[in-house]
């Protein structure tokens, strides 16, 4: 918004001053002064005063037009001789001039003179207009005249003459209660606050009224200024716009000041008002007065994805003076390590929707408990630091249901070298069960790197089949194992050899996915092209497929 540029009152046509000119009042009628004689009724005009056998009539002193007009009338016996001519000059009771004229008789005996008063308002700024005027009419007799000359003073009245301002009030006037008309707030671009008021500068004083908006550190919010020092109820308006109130503080002051012009002496006259602002949201301090999860992220279990899969959650923003600059959503697990992010912008969408694209080969490889760390971040202009909240989150965790299917299996018994598996759940006579335990990080990297080590024991492994073929035979198999499910990431499992029965190792084939109860056989080398390797090995008591991989 391009803010208003200061320009000078519009006082009326008549601005220009001649060298005698006087500056217009509005002057009613009265009647001071020596041997005054009222013709018409009091505070009507014209008016007439009486001094030394002559009457000056006086008219309405007013400004509504440029002159005064002042009839000189001789009283029985004065009378005016042909050529007889009159300077006629009016000053105020200082002695201050405020206009001359002149004129002269025609004829004998003729009934009147006049005399033309040039007038301006703004002149009257340093006249006397409490104190009666004093008119002087110089009387200077024609050749042929036998009557001598002579100077009429007459004491003009002045209570016509509007009352001078001097305070703020007298001055201008609100039509407008600034104190209770409530600021209205910008939601969007820029809202009209209107205002009405009336001026009174009979005396032509003033140079400019400017109107200011101004917050609770004195910037300025918006400006405005008076077109015109006519008479009647004006209006002006302030444009608050969103960009302006982002970074004001309430509460906020209406501040009006009166300038002077320099010949009159005066200075400014300053009235400020709080303005009220009510309707001016609470600004928002911490994080939760900025965002809202609508998705209870506490109580909502992400889905393990299938590759990579997007979870949506959404949130409310409130940000009413536009501060924030972007949003940062990321999922973090147990180490902190990030595992997806997203980042928005804010929109003018009451509910927004955020995405987090989670891939399995990083869930993975992580491990809870997993955290969603949310940060708003702000414009630079508002100098404010990000805000950061973390809420501990669920990720489905599909090693759970694959186990329950592999316990649903039931109970593996063993006699002697023979395993079998019991639906039941209980082994019969002769037989006893055999426990599995899922293996500790420890336990894993033990296996994996020495799995001599743990020959003999019993884990729970999951495991991708990578050869089964002629080469492996009926029943031994080559699959990477891990300790969790792995989704589409099984080449990084550990490279293993498993043995079982033929028949039961007829449901696999290569590219499945399977969790097995498995003995730890020890470490078996096998040969490959120009080489040999050496790699865990398995002995498989039950399993369940859990798709493929």
């Amino acid at each position: 918004m391009i803010k208003s540029t200061a320009k000078k009152i519009i006082a009326g046509a008549l601005s220009l001053t001649l060298t005698f000119v006087l500056n217009a009042l509005a002057i009613g009628a009265g009647a001071l002064g020596l041997g005054m004689v009222a013709s018409a009724p009091a505070g009507a005009a014209p008016i007439n005063v009486a001094s030394s056998g002559w009457t000056l009539t006086v008219p309405d002193l007013n400004f509504t037009t440029s002159y005064w007009n002042f009839v000189l009338t001789p009283n029985s016996p004065n009378v005016f001789d042909s050529f007889d001519s009159v300077d006629f000059s009016l000053k105020d009771s200082k002695g201050k001039s405020i206009g001359t004229a002149y004129d002269f008789a025609g004829s004998a005996k003729q009934a009147s003179l006049e005399f033309e008063i040039y007038v301006n308002a703004s002149s009257f700024a340093t006249i006397d207009t409490v104190n009666p005027l004093i008119a002087t009419a110089a009387l200077t007799r024609g050749s042929s005249s036998k009557q001598s000359g002579v100077t009429i003073t007459f004491k003009v009245p002045t209570t016509s003459i509007p009352k001078r301002p001097t305070v703020f009030t007298e001055f201008i006037k609100f039509e407008t209660d600034i104190a209770q008309q409530e600021l209205p707030f910008p939601t969007s671009d820029c809202v009209s606050y209107e205002f009405k008021y009336s001026i009174t500068d009979p005396f032509g004083e003033l140079s400019q009224v400017n109107f200011v908006l101004k917050d609770a550190n004195n910037k300025e919010i918006e400006s405005d200024y008076a077109t015109s020092s006519e008479a009647g109820i004006q209006k002006s308006d302030f444009n608050v716009c969103s960009y302006d109130v982002k970074e004001a503080i309430a509460p906020f002051t209406f501040v009006t000041t009166l300038n002077f012009d320099d010949g009159t002496g005066k200075s400014d006259l300053i009235s400020s008002v709080k303005a009220p602002s009510n309707n001016f949201p609470k600004r928002p301090v911490t994080f939760a007065d900025y965002l809202t999860f609508k998705t209870d992220l506490a109580n909502t279990e992400i889905p393990y994805p299938k590759s990579c899969s997007p979870f949506e959650y959404q949130y409310s923003l409130n940000d009413p003076y536009d501060d924030i600059s972007s949003l940062e959503f990321v999922l973090l697990d147990g180490l902190g390590k990030e595992i997806a992010t997203d980042f928005d912008f804010v929109s003018d969408n009451l509910v927004q929707t955020g995405s987090l694209s989670i891939c399995d080969y990083s869930i993975a490889k992580s491990a809870g408990p997993f955290t969603i760390k949310a940060t708003v971040k702000f414009s630079s202009s508002t100098g404010k630091l990000a805000l950061d909240q973390v809420i501990p989150v669920k990720v489905e965790n599909p090693a759970v249901k694959h186990l329950a299917a592999l316990k649903a299996q039931g109970v593996v018994c063993v006699k002697g070298s023979t395993y079998t598996v019991a639906k039941s759940g209980k082994c019969t006579s002769g037989t006893k069960i055999v426990n599995f335990s899922e293996t500790t990080e420890l336990q894993w990297n033990t296996l994996s790197r020495s799995p001599a080590q743990v020959k003999g024991k019993n884990f729970i492994i999951f495991a991708c089949v990578s050869q089964f073929d002629a080469n492996t035979g009926g029943s031994k198999f080559r699959a990477y194992a891990a300790r969790t499910p792995q989704g589409s990431s099984w080449i990084s499992g550990v490279n293993s050899l498993f043995s079982g029965n033929a028949k039961s190792l007829l449901k696999l084939k290569e590219n499945d996915a399977f969790v097995a109860k498995v003995n730890v056989t020890g470490a078996t080398s096998y040969s490959t092209i120009g080489n040999k390797t050496t790699v865990p090995s398995f002995a498989v008591r039950d399993f369940v497929k859990i798709g493929t991989c």
